[in-house]
């Protein structure tokens, strides 16, 4: 959650987890969650797939042998990322391509610079 600053999150992500994780309980139980097992490398996918966004702390995801929650991995920025520590990745097409503008297409469409940069971040994916 962000008020108006989306570089100032309203919450503590490393405060928030363990309660957000706790009250997972009832879906972990039923067998409900996707979970990731670091031994196997095995990702099985259910019916919810929890992902954490904004400021959740990386270093407690990937802390986790076996995993039933993940990381929102920033588009852009993928380094040391897998699917087991985020099955996702998103973000602001301004950040990715450097627009300093806010992007209008399809009205005017992307520059030329920008569809490169596009490709570029998609081909490292």
């Amino acid at each position: 959650m962000y008020i108006a600053d989306l570089d100032k999150p309203i919450y503590d992500g490393n405060a928030t987890l363990e309660p957000v994780y706790n009250a997972l309980k009832p879906l972990r139980d039923q067998g409900w969650l996707t979970t990731y097992n670091t031994t196997t490398d095995k990702l099985d996918y259910s019916v919810v797939t929890v992902i954490g966004t904004g400021n959740t702390p990386l270093d407690k995801v990937k802390a986790l042998t076996t995993r039933d929650f993940f990381f929102d991995a920033p588009l852009g920025d993928l380094d040391d990322i897998t699917t087991g520590i985020s099955p996702i990745a998103s973000g602001s097409l301004n950040h990715i391509l450097g627009s300093e503008k806010q992007l209008t297409f399809p009205q005017t469409g992307l520059s030329d610079d920008q569809i490169a940069m596009f490709k570029s971040v998609l081909i490292d994916i």
